[in-house]
Parts: C-alpha cells; sequence; structure tokens
C-alpha cells in the first residue's frame, strides 16, 4: 500500500512521543520551538506554532550542527519537504544549488532574503537532470555563517509574494546586531579517501556609534574530486590496437568536480532617527568547478597526428553573481510603518574548456575555449505599508498590509569564441571516416554561437492588499490578494484566504486556500544553444550529435510546434492540525493539495527523417536534434508533511531535544497537452516517457528524519537520521524502468567547548557509509556511472570532519 511506510512512522512517532520522559521543563525549550516569524504573515506577534499557515524556523544553530557545510545540505535535513539531489561530473558542476518544496521543481519555490525577492540562478536545467526546466535561486551564494535563521513557508503564497510561490517560500534571515565575531577552521574527507575539503569562515559585527551596525561574513571552500564511477566502456582505439588492452578508462566522469567558492555577504542598519532607518544587504559569490572529459583516440573529434592517445580536456564551469538591496522604514506611529526598498542582482555563468580541440581546424586546432555566458539581472523597487487597526467588535486590531511594486528582468547569452563553435572546413585526416567531416566546435562540447546570443527583458507592476485579524481568542483569520501585469503576457489576478481555530491552548485546526502562478522565467523565454553532444531519442540508444535548443520565438521552433509560453496556474488547498500537549512538546500534522496546470518542461529530443525535413526547410542541415520550452501538462501534487519536536531538562543530566519529521509526496500526471499540428503524422511527441518520469517521480515518494540532540555544559551530540523513499528512473525502453529502493543516511556531530569559547567539533555525514541502489548496466550512460543522477544522497558514501571554531 502506498502510505503503509506513512502509517508505520506515525505510530512510531506516537510511540517515541508517549515514552519521552518528561523531567524540568524549561522556557528555553518553548522558546526553541515556537519562535516569532515574518515569511506569510504582517502581523508581529504570529509564531510558526500560531501561524495559520506551517512555517519551518530551522535557527543558526541547527544549521551548523549537521556538519554540512552549505545552506542547501542543511536545509534538506532539517525542511521535511525539501529535496535536493547532489549530481556529481559535468552536470552537478553546471546546476544551480536549491531546494524543491513538495516534489516541484525549485523554480516553484520564491526565494526572499530578509524578505527581499532574490535574484535567480543565469543558468537553466534543460537536460535529463534533477527540477529539469528550472532557473531557480542558488542558496549557496550565501554564506552559511551569515544565516541568523531560515523560514520556510510550506504553502501557495503568490498572493503575498508575487510569481513562484506556488510549492512555498524559503526567507533567509541573515546576521544581524550581534557583537563581537566568529572564525572557524574545518577539514574533511569521503571514508574513500578522496574529496578532500577545506573550509575557513567567519563574521564580526562592527558597532555604527549607539545607532546602528555592520555585520560582514565570508567562506571560503576548496574540494577535491571523488571517483566512484565504472571505467569507460567505449572503445578508444581502433580494432586490433594493442593500445586498448593497455588504456586507463576510470577518470571519474560522473564524481565530485574540483571545486573552489568564494561566498561573502554584508548586512548593516542605521537609525537616521528614532522612527527613521535606513539598511542594506547583499552577496557576491564566486564559484569554479572543473571536471574531466576524455576525447578518444578513434573518435572523429579527435585530431590524431597531434594527440595519438587521445586527450583529457576539462571542462570549467565559472559562477559570479551579487545581489544587493537597501532601503528605508519609516514607523508612523498609529499610521502605521512604510517600508521602501531597492534590489539590484546580477548572475554569470561562463563556461570553458582547456586541453581540448576543434578537429575541424586539423593541426591548427586551438588548445583552449572560452564557450559563452548566461546572464540574469533583476531589479526591484517595492513599497510596502503594515498598519494595525483598531476595530470596535474585537479587542484584536486588524492587520493591514498593502504595497505596489515595479520589477525588471533581463536575461541574456554572449557568444563563445570563434573557434569554439566555428567549422574551420579541415576534414577528418585519417582513420575509417577520413575525408568525412567532423562535428564542428569544441569536442562534444561546441561553444554558444551568435545565433544563440541575445537579450530578453521585461517589466512586472504589482499590487497587493492583505488583510489579517484575530478575531477571538480562538479565531483568526487572513486574506490576501493580488494584481500583477507583465510586459510579455499580460496581467493576473491571485488570492488567498487562510483561517485558524483553536479550541484550547494545546489543540488548533488551520486551512489555506489559493490560487497562484508562476510566470516563465526569463531564461525558459530565451533559452538557446546549439552545440554537440549525446543525444538520448525518444527511443532507441544514445547517440553523438548535434542538438539544438531554441526558444520558441524561432521559426524553426514554431514549424515545429512551439508556441508562446504562458504563466504555469495554480490552486492550493491546505489543512492542518497542531498539537502542544506539554510545554516543551508540540505535533504539527498538515496536509496539501497543489493543481498545476500549463506546466513548463523542455521537450523531448526530436529527432529523425520527420524532423530533419522540417529544418531542412530553412536550411538548417547539421542538427540532429531540436528541443524547446512548451506548457504541455497538467499535474496534482498530495501530501501530508509531519513535524513532531521535543525539548525537555533533566536535572543533572543536560538539555535535549528531539524532532520526527516526515513528508508523503505524490505527484501525478492529470493531462499531457495533445502535439501540436505541425507533428501531425510524424511519429514525434513532445513529452514522452521519460519526461513525464521526470516530472512525477524523480524525488522520493517519502522522507522521514529523526533527530537528537544533547547539550551538558561544554559537551554537545548532535544525531540525525534520514529515511528517503523511492523513486524512479523512467528510461526510453519501459522494460530497463528502475524502482530505487529507500534508503537510511545518518549524521553525527560531537562537540567540546573550551577556553574562551573556544569548540572542536569531529562529525561524519552519512555515518554508516550508506550507498543508493546501482542502475541498472543497460542504463549507464556509456557504463560510467555507478549511481543514478537523482539519487537524494549522491554516491559518493561516508564523509568525516573536524572543526575548530572559536566566538569573540
Amino acid at each position: 500500500m502506498k502510505y503503509a511506510f506513512a502509517q508505520t512512522s506515525l505510530l512510531a512517532l506516537a510511540a517515541s512521543l508517549a515514552a519521552a520522559p518528561v523531567y524540568a521543563q524549561g522556557g528555553a525549550g518553548e522558546t526553541a520551538i515556537d519562535e516569532i516569524v515574518v515569511t506569510g504573515t504582517k502581523r508581529a506577534d504570529v509564531t510558526a506554532l500560531s501561524s495559520a499557515t506551517p512555517v519551518d524556523v530551522v535557527s543558526a544553530e541547527a544549521l551548523g550542527t549537521n556538519g554540512s557545510p552549505t545552506l542547501v545540505q542543511s536545509l534538506r535535513t532539517q525542511v521535511p519537504s525539501a529535496s535536493f539531489s547532489q549530481v556529481g561530473g559535468i552536470i552537478g558542476a553546471r546546476l544551480a544549488n536549491s531546494v524543491s518544496l513538495r516534489g516541484l521543481p525549485a523554480g516553484n519555490t520564491l526565494v526572499l532574503v530578509n524578505g527581499k525577492r532574490r535574484n535567480p540562478t543565469a543558468k537553466i536545467s534543460t537536460g535529463n537532470e534533477w527540477s529539469r526546466g528550472s532557473q531557480p535561486v542558488d542558496l549557496n551564494d550565501l554564506p552559511l555563517e551569515a544565516v541568523a535563521r531560515v523560514e520556510v513557508l510550506r504553502d501557495g503564497a503568490s498572493a503575498q509574494y508575487g510569481s513562484d510561490a506556488v510549492a512555498g517560500v524559503v526567507n533567509v534571515v541573515l546576521r544581524g546586531n550581534e557583537p563581537g565575531g566568529f572564525v572557524s577552521a574545518t577539514y574533511g574527507e569521503f571514508y574513500k579517501g578522496d574529496g578532500v575539503s577545506r573550509d575557513v569562515a567567519g563574521w564580526y559585527t562592527v558597532p555604527l556609534g549607539d545607532s546602528g551596525f555592520l555585520n560582514v561574513t565570508t567562506h571560503l571552500r576548496n574540494s577535491g574530486t571523488t571517483d566512484r564511477d565504472n571505467p569507460d566502456i567505449r572503445t578508444y582505439f581502433f580494432p586490433g590496437d594493442p593500445r586498448e588492452a593497455l588504456v586507463d578508462k576510470d577518470f571519474g566522469f560522473y564524481g565530485n568536480p574540483n571545486a573552489r567558492s568564494a561566498v561573502s555577504s554584508f548586512n548593516s542598519e542605521y537609525d537616521l532617527a528614532e522612527n527613521l532607518t535606513v539598511y542594506g544587504f547583499g552577496t557576491a559569490a564566486y564559484r569554479k568547478s572543473i571536471t574531466k572529459y576524455m576525447i578518444r583516440p578513434a573518435a572523429d573529434n579527435n585530431v590524431r597526428a597531434l594527440f595519438p592517445a587521445g586527450r583529457m580536456a576539462q571542462v570549467a564551469y565559472i559562477f559570479r553573481n551579487y545581489d544587493v538591496a537597501g532601503g528605508l522604514k519609516y514607523d508612523a506611529g498609529a499610521a502605521g510603518t512604510f517600508d521602501f526598498s531597492l534590489e539590484y542582482g546580477h548572475g554569470r555563468q561562463s563556461s570553458s574548456m582547456y586541453n581540448s580541440q576543434n578537429a575541424t581546424f586539423g593541426l591548427a586546432t586551438p588548445d583552449d575555449f572560452f564557450l559563452g555566458n548566461y546572464n540574469q539581472e533583476q531589479f526591484n523597487a517595492q513599497l510596502d505599508y503594515v498598519r494595525e487597526i483598531p476595530v470596535s467588535f474585537s479587542k484584536f486590531p486588524i492587520t493591514l498590509s498593502a504595497g505596489v511594486g515595479y520589477r525588471e528582468e533581463t536575461f541574456s547569452i554572449d557568444a563563445g569564441d570563434f573557434a569554439s563553435y566555428a567549422d574551420g572546413g579541415v576534414p577528418i585526416l585519417d582513420g575509417p571516416n577520413a575525408g568525412r567531416r567532423p562535428s564542428p566546435g569544441a569536442a562534444d562540447f561546441a561553444g554558444l554561437q551568435p545565433a544563440d546570443a541575445g537579450k530578453y527583458n521585461r517589466e512586472i507592476l504589482s499590487a497587493y492588499l492583505g488583510l489579517e485579524q484575530q478575531l477571538t481568542e480562538q479565531f483568526q483569520l487572513g486574506a490576501a490578494v493580488r494584481f500583477e501585469d507583465y510586459s510579455d503576457f499580460g496581467s493576473t489576478v491571485t488570492g488567498k484566504l487562510s483561517g485558524r481555530y483553536d479550541f484550547t491552548p494545546a489543540i488548533a485546526v488551520r486551512a489555506s486556500v489559493s490560487n497562484g502562478f508562476r510566470a516563465p522565467s526569463m531564461g525558459q523565454v530565451g533559452a538557446s544553444q546549439t552545440t554537440s553532444l549525446w543525444i538520448q531519442p525518444p527511443t532507441g540508444p544514445q547517440f553523438l550529435g548535434v542538438s539544438a535548443f531554441y526558444p520558441v520565438t524561432n521559426p524553426v521552433a514554431r514549424a515545429l510546434g512551439a508556441q508562446d509560453l504562458e504563466p504555469e496556474k495554480s490552486t492550493n488547498f491546505s489543512a492542518g492540525l497542531v498539537l502542544r500537549p506539554a510545554p516543551g512538546l508540540s505535533l504539527t500534522v498538515d496536509a496539501y493539495r497543489i493543481e498545476l496546470d500549463d506546466v513548463i518542461l523542455p521537450v523531448d529530443n526530436l529527432t529523425g527523417a520527420a524532423m530533419a525535413s522540417i529544418l531542412a526547410g530553412f536550411g538548417v542541415t547539421n542538427v540532429s536534434a531540436v528541443r524547446f520550452f512548451a506548457n504541455q501538462a497538467d499535474i496534482t501534487v498530495k501530501g501530508v508533511d509531519v513535524v513532531a519536536r521535543y525539548n525537555w531538562s533533566w536535572d543533572g543530566v543536560g538539555e535535549f531535544g528531539a524532532t520526527l519529521a516526515a513528508n508523503f509526496n505524490d505527484v501525478g500526471i492529470d493531462t499531457i497537452k495533445a502535439n501540436p499540428p505541425a507533428l501531425a503524422g510524424t511519429g514525434l511527441v513532445l513529452v514522452g516517457r521519460v519526461s513525464q518520469g521526470y516530472l512525477t517521480q524523480w524525488a522520493p515518494d517519502s522522507k522521514v528524519t529523526a533527530a537528537l540532540n544533547y547539550t551538558s555544559g561544554p559537551f554537545a551530540v548532535d544525531f540525525t537520521a534520514v529515511r528517503y523513499g523511492k523513486y524512479k528512473n523512467t528510461v526510453a525502453n519501459p522494460a530497463n524502468d528502475q524502482v530505487f529502493s529507500a534508503q537510511w543516511v545518518a549524521k553525527l556531530a560531537v562537540s567540546y567547548s573550551f577556553w574562551n569559547q573556544t569548540k572542536i567539533t569531529v562529525g561524519a555525514d552519512n555515518l554508516f557509509d550508506s550507498y543508493p541502489d546501482r542502475p541498472l548496466p543497460q542504463n549507464r550512460f556509456n557504463g560510467f556511472n555507478n549511481y543514478d543522477l537523482v539519487a537524494p544522497e549522491g554516491g559518493n558514501g561516508g564523509y568525516y570532519y573536524v572543526s575548530v571554531s572559536k566566538r569573540f
């Protein structure tokens, strides 16, 4: 039965709570699990457990105790419905690091920093990979040490925050006016002895007289490669060449890349007057990942006269992102508060190839190639207003919130250097295919062409109105409505209603209903790339050819049925139960249903004679496959989140905190849109079974997290175990579909504090060296990958680390 494990887990939850010792419970435990929240509400008195919608509050202490060096990895453990796959190799090196909520792609989760919308990453995911089709915010652009807490609203919130908030909202609150500073150094490596990582981080707060502060944080990281792959199964030399038996074909194609990063942030406030505050915050990030790729000696794209043994090329991806915001807050007393802010963000992903070649230049081939840039910019101007209005019918005021905003979004593509994409005109010089034309461009990774380059932008005007009130001691209601006008596809209106009723201080129910939307990202509107790569047709094996990903405005894409993209539209329902049976003890159960129409997907590879005939009419003769984005599916997401927390003190022993959280999720397809008339009779489909599988089955159907932390004086222990449920790899041949079984992963950290707030921590991530199921041999890319690309914890196994930190 699909939810049999859910029933078992809930029984275990009840048993564990019943068995928990009830010793002296202090106020500290209650505060730890019921903090004031600012996400999903404009009221100043709402806590995580008194909210009308489910909100997780993850403190800086919780983020820093599980050994994860990045914000994304920490959130995946702490938030029940958060998913993120640790993809390695060339695919992982080029992807943004973000989280998805409730089984939807990461682009359906809105990310805020200090309550302000953040610029998304420049690179959009178009391949068969985690969260495909998304252009999310890269959360690893924020140093973990800069975070005071993260609030995760697990509910649709488009009416409150605008586009993208379909599955929920992640609001990262930066560290504020904390005196002094902090430094840390961490060393770690995997149990296999590779993937060595070194981290140095720190923050410091500078007082600005008696009226303000400036907090600055930096995190530097250097991590090495890992190799869990099988050797390449392809033939490297021509038949009969004795070197074939001696060549080393194991080079870690899908392992972690060699990566270096530097991320920094600042957060500042200054009181200009008693009721007027100026503020500013921002981040800057630089990350470079380098992975390897073998150009085989016998390949047509190898110039054997120069490289008789082939060549080990390197592919480098560089991310440069920054985002700054600032504004003024004015408290007008009974007249309300005003917040005017400006924000600008810019992100760029560059890619290059080293030690490579372009065989069409023959003996004159360059070695190194710049492959091009993807760029994303965002400018926001926002005015927000909040006022508490006394009313005669209740002792509680109405909280009125309103605002207007202007946003400009720009996406652009810069072409690579000429040799990275050009056809130099030189044929294959030797071998069985001598005289034929090799694929143009850098070997297997041709650069972005001038035809791919372009710039796309739009403007958005918005206005919203919200009302919230605690009508009685037991009953609260909230309502919001939002209007947005997009310069490229028109206007939309969204709304939300939420309510909560407390039968007693220990028992409450809550519910919400809303409609929402997600506008096509500018990357989805402008995505364009023509390059040589391995192509997976709807049926049959992969082959190396030229693939073109066109924007929907391209005439070739139009001829194949592409249409202007429309927003995704959602309807969200949620209902929950909140229990607080004893001090320090809470249990929340929230069920949800999301109906999402017109889901934007990258279509399948359109290949074959019919496609080639259509392209020939446009003079395109060297392209083997075409793709583009399309609104092609209607889906329904159903699930349940369960979160239980218990904090207690045991006299003479120490402080304890226990959490048991679970998410059970199901994504089903309601409708796949009919093929466009342009493809009638061709046998081609825009969304086949592989794409449908990535849409519905890439994420585990459940996740259960059990955590226990213990503190006694200078000594602390944190243990977490996560169970990822089943997920499925759907491939072109139904006989090769594979369901991956559940996997347990444990984390342990032991800390000891001494000498002026110095702390040493020793820990392990994946303590018991757990691995996911291995994919079927026929589903492995050239035999390489021992573990599937969407495995939730990746395939590197256990990792240990030691960290020394000092607070001053």
